[in-house]
């Protein structure tokens, strides 16, 4: 759902809702990662703040860490996505997003530790589950950009009967020499 800030502003305006108390108020924002807060005041000492988002966790210092902030960091690493390429999406639809640093300390503190947590999990399921089974495996190294410059391959192994990928490994080019050709040989060594 795409808002139009002033239209949501309009909530906000008018005289204090409190009992016995019709002074003008005053309405201020701002945007924190995809955030919006609103906050309101009258003459009278009356006032309250709004977020768009719930609170995932308060730090010791006050600062709060928003549902909504890591939901789309997450979803970007999720999906697929790049993450210049929804910053400049939501720039041409001048929409609050969140900075490539926050999404970066998102990425590292909490979604890529939780996605090899669930990852572990599953491997050992479907280890356990295939032990004692006759395997037809297949795998594919796949790069991060063609021919010789790429600097990164991921080499998957599945399970060819019922399509489950058992075992992903990923090989950085310094791993190798430095050179990008052999990687896909080295992962699938690695994976016999």
């Amino acid at each position: 759902m795409v808002v139009t800030l002033d239209k949501l502003l309009e909530l906000f305006k008018g005289p204090c809702n409190a009992k016995d108390c019709n002074r003008s108020g005053e309405v201020w924002h701002k945007s924190q990662g995809g955030v919006l807060i609103v906050g309101w005041n009258c003459g009278g000492g009356h006032g309250g703040l709004w977020e768009s988002s719930d609170v995932l966790i308060k730090k010791e210092q006050g600062q709060k860490v928003y549902v909504n902030t890591v939901v789309l960091a997450a979803s970007i690493l999720l999906t697929g996505f790049n993450f210049s390429k929804v910053a400049l999406l939501t720039k041409c639809l001048n929409l609050g997003f969140i900075s490539n640093a926050n999404f970066d300390r998102i990425q590292r503190l909490h979604t890529i530790p939780t996605v090899q947590e669930v990852w572990s999990d599953m491997k050992k399921v479907i280890h356990e589950v295939m032990k004692d089974e006759k395997l037809v495996l297949s795998g594919d190294g796949r790069n991060d950009s063609p021919g010789f410059s790429a600097q990164y391959c991921v080499y998957s192994l599945m399970e060819e009967m019922t399509k489950v990928i058992v075992e992903i490994e990923m090989k950085d080019k310094r791993e190798t020499g430095g050179t990008s050709t052999e990687m896909e040989v080295s992962s699938s060594k690695d994976n016999p």
